[in-house]
């Protein structure tokens, strides 16, 4: 059975939990401010809890607060958090579980988003599925060669998202000695980001080389094997 209580800090940290279930205490009117349906509930296990009792539409919900916690989560803390969402509900027919709910459910959706989203190594993949059927085996080789011994270990795990331009000029510059192998991988980045622009899983090429804004080449010594 519900009681009335004057909350304050003193009264909730004495709380003695019920010998089961759990045991709710309603704050009174002359609390200040004093909030309709504002309570803690203690439980058997001696976890003491702030809620707040509302209507919808006519329909008795009870939301969860936050546990008490004598410096993290205080009574008037609680009190205060009550009061504004008292006021929401008011004045905005607003439901806080339903919007928990929704919350809970968009970052949800945001992680999968961004488990889904394409890694390097992906893109790299479908650059080759692509290139079986137009290359030749020598050229082929050597793109295999690259992906699986330089672009993989150095940037395959990046999502295509997060890679900039100094991922690559990072990546360029490692290859400084041998400038031919260093354009090459460049090239081939080049050419695995426009792939993946239009298959819309990239908005730019962060590999794109040339004078105007673009990763520099190397000079290349034509005595490079």
């Amino acid at each position: 059975m519900p009681t009335k209580q004057p909350l304050d800090e003193k009264f909730v940290k004495n709380l003695q939990p019920p010998p089961s279930g759990s045991k709710l205490y309603f704050d009174t009117e002359d609390a200040v401010p004093h909030v309709r349906g504002f309570a803690v509930r203690i439980s058997a296990s001696g976890t003491k809890t702030f809620v707040l009792n509302y209507f919808v539409d006519g329909d008795a919900k009870r939301y969860t607060l936050g546990h008490w916690h004598k410096h993290e989560y205080t009574v008037a803390q609680a009190r205060k958090e009550a009061d504004h969402i008292r006021h929401l509900i008011r004045h905005e027919n607003y439901d806080p579980i339903e919007a928990a709910k929704t919350e809970k459910a968009t970052k949800q959706a945001a992680l999968e988003a961004e488990r889904n989203e394409p890694t390097v190594a992906d893109i790299a993949r479908d650059y080759l599925l692509v290139a079986e059927k137009k290359k030749r085996e020598s050229s082929l080789r050597q793109d295999r060669q690259i992906i699986a011994n330089r672009i993989i270990p150095s940037i395959g795990t990046l999502k295509v998202k997060d890679v900039t331009v100094l991922d690559i000029e990072r990546l360029h510059g490692s290859l400084k000695a041998r400038p031919v192998r260093a354009n090459r991988v460049l090239s081939l980045l080049s050419s695995i980001f426009t792939l993946a622009i239009r298959a819309k899983k990239a908005t730019d090429n962060p590999a794109r080389s040339g004078k105007n804004g673009g990763i520099q080449r190397y000079h290349e010594d034509p005595r490079e094997t």
